[in-house]
C-alpha cells in the first residue's frame, strides 16, 4: 500500500505534483498544503484539504486498483510499499499539527 505519488512534470512543483497524483490515481481534488514529511525516496507528504466539489474516491476509472480511507490506527495493519514508511507515517499523522507546525 502507497499514499497516492509519481513523478514530477518537467517544471512542475512537488505541490503540483501531488494534486495531480492524487486526482489522477484515486479521483479526489485536494489541495496540498503543508510540507509534513519528504522520505529517503524522494516523496513529498503533504497536508491537504479536500475541495469543496471533489466527490467520492474514484479508483476503478483511474489509475489505482483500489483505494481507502484508512484510520489512523490502522496504519500499522498494512504492508506499505517502502520500509520504514508505515513508522513514518504513523509518528507523523500521531504528532499534533500545532507541533509539525512548529517543526
Amino acid at each position: 500500500m502507497s499514499p497516492p505519488g509519481g513523478k514530477s512534470l518537467q517544471g512542475e512543483s512537488a505541490q503540483c505534483t501531488a494534486h495531480r497524483e492524487t486526482y489522477e490515481e484515486i479521483g479526489l481534488d485536494l489541495v496540498p498544503g503543508r510540507l509534513l514529511h519528504v522520505f529517503d525516496t524522494g516523496f513529498h507528504l503533504y497536508h491537504c484539504e479536500i475541495h469543496a466539489e471533489s466527490g467520492q474516491i474514484k479508483p476503478a476509472v483511474l489509475e489505482a486498483r483500489r483505494a481507502i480511507w484508512l484510520p489512523v490506527t490502522d496504519v500499522d495493519d498494512v504492508e506499505w510499499r517502502f520500509p520504514g514508511q508505515g513508522a513514518a507515517l504513523r509518528t507523523i499523522l500521531n504528532t499534533p499539527y500545532q507541533q509539525l507546525e512548529q517543526e
